[in-house]
């Protein structure tokens, strides 16, 4: 989702890159702090089903891809 949100934020001047679009390490440096994250809360975590975070996720791409298509 962050490749989708990133391509809107420049789109809207939310943040700038050097190179126009955010490079390689941008989305390494994401992925990094995402593992150090849920590997903190995993165990936090309540067991169960994950409707509400899929729809959650649809939700965000949709919202975001309509950004993209629209404006």
């Amino acid at each position: 989702i962050d490749v989708l949100i990133e391509q809107i934020a420049v789109r809207l001047d939310f943040w700038e890159f050097e190179s126009g679009m955010p490079g390689f390490h941008n989305y390494f440096g994401w992925f990094i702090i995402s593992v150090l994250c849920s590997s903190l809360f995993y165990s936090s975590l309540t067991k169960g089903t994950y409707k509400s975070s899929i729809i959650t996720l649809i939700l965000q791409v949709m919202f975001f891809g309509s950004i993209y298509i629209f404006y």
